[in-house]
């Protein structure tokens, strides 16, 4: 190659394709090289991409806070207050089948049970039964007034409601049995000691 055409390509500026490095090029300097033009634009793609990951990740974390929100409101929601007395009239008629007891209601923790205390034939035998209910881990009540013709109990959500009603029925004979085995004067001996309800106005004489 001569030297003038040598000259000649030397003389310019331009960018390469492949590295995007720009130069300037000059007859007896050479080549100098400039700041690339592609730096920029990929520093600028990092930060967009960058932005988009923590917009995301605020996103799923405001949906999450708002999901377990509405969760633990739902939860709230679904508690069930047993002395509501809109909730308790809905049963006062309640057909029991012939059962003494019924679920009637459940939320997360507790199963609710109504027993028909019309069942018990005597004063004697619904204090038996609620003495053994007093002694029970599995069912607990929820009302104090003997002379009721419904009490309400509750129960533990593992506990399934098969085996609440037939723990019902076995203090129910339990009951029947002792009162069947006793005088009547035995009987009231024993309700003179054991009898707490005797100053409920509610209650029989």
């Amino acid at each position: 190659m001569k030297p003038e055409t040598r000259k000649q390509w030397a003389v310019g500026s331009g960018q390469s394709p492949v590295t995007g490095i720009r130069y300037r090029a000059t007859p007896r300097r050479g080549l100098r090289f400039a700041t690339t033009s592609r730096i920029a634009p990929r520093q600028g793609v990092v930060s967009a991409s960058l932005r988009h990951r923590v917009s995301r990740i605020v996103t799923l974390t405001l949906l999450l806070v708002l999901a377990s929100s509405a969760f633990a409101q739902q939860g709230v929601s679904t508690v069930i207050d047993p002395q509501d007395a809109a909730l308790r009239a809905q049963f006062r008629e309640a057909d029991f089948g012939g059962n003494l007891a019924i679920r009637v209601a459940g939320d997360p923790v507790k199963e609710y049970y109504v027993v028909d205390m019309n069942r018990f034939v005597s004063r004697f035998e619904r204090i038996w039964f609620i003495n053994l209910v007093f002694q029970s881990a599995e069912v607990v009540t929820l009302d104090h007034d003997i002379a009721a013709d419904q009490m309400w109990f509750f129960a533990p959500k593992r506990l399934p409601e098969e085996k609440a009603l037939a723990l019902f029925d076995e203090m129910k004979r339990s009951a029947d049995s002792v009162s069947n085995g006793m005088t009547e004067e035995e009987k009231a001996a024993w309700l003179q000691k054991n009898d707490k309800y005797k100053n409920n106005g509610n209650d029989e004489e």
